[in-house]
């Protein structure tokens, strides 16, 4: 459970990192996305709200629209190199299954995302030194 608070915590914050995150994350509100961590890892089921991602361990009842299923070093690339179209995240070995519209939204979302990351660094910092970085 403090896995998936901590990982919900860190994913709203580095999405905050873009004035435009609630903007972006608008056409997929609704929508939920589980990624299946391989080999026989467990399950996480993002449910993306207007202006925030929930994240809860996967639950019975009905399936999610969207389903990923990756190693972690695959995970981790897809949301750092921004793979740019899901036929890019087969080609690496992630798996897609379901529905293909929320997909392609998705990867464009994450091509989209523009984090302020000398803000985020000042907070740290202070201006003066993240600014000149």
């Amino acid at each position: 459970m403090l896995q998936t608070i901590w990982l919900e915590i860190t994913l709203n914050r580095l999405l905050r990192l873009d004035p435009r995150y609630a903007e972006l994350l608008e056409p997929l509100a609704g929508k939920e996305v589980a990624l299946d961590r391989r080999p026989g890892g467990g399950r996480l089921l993002l449910t993306i709200g207007n202006a925030a991602v929930r994240v809860v361990k996967s639950r019975g009842g009905e399936a999610p629209d969207l389903i990923i299923s990756a190693y972690p070093h695959q995970m981790l690339t897809l949301i750092g190199r921004g793979f740019r179209s899901p036929e890019q995240w087969e080609r690496s070995g992630i798996l897609v299954e379901g529905d293909q519209q929320l997909a392609w939204r998705l990867a464009e979302t994450l091509a989209k995302l523009e984090p302020d990351w000398q803000e985020a660094l000042a907070s740290v910092v202070g201006d003066m030194l993240a600014y000149r970085a």
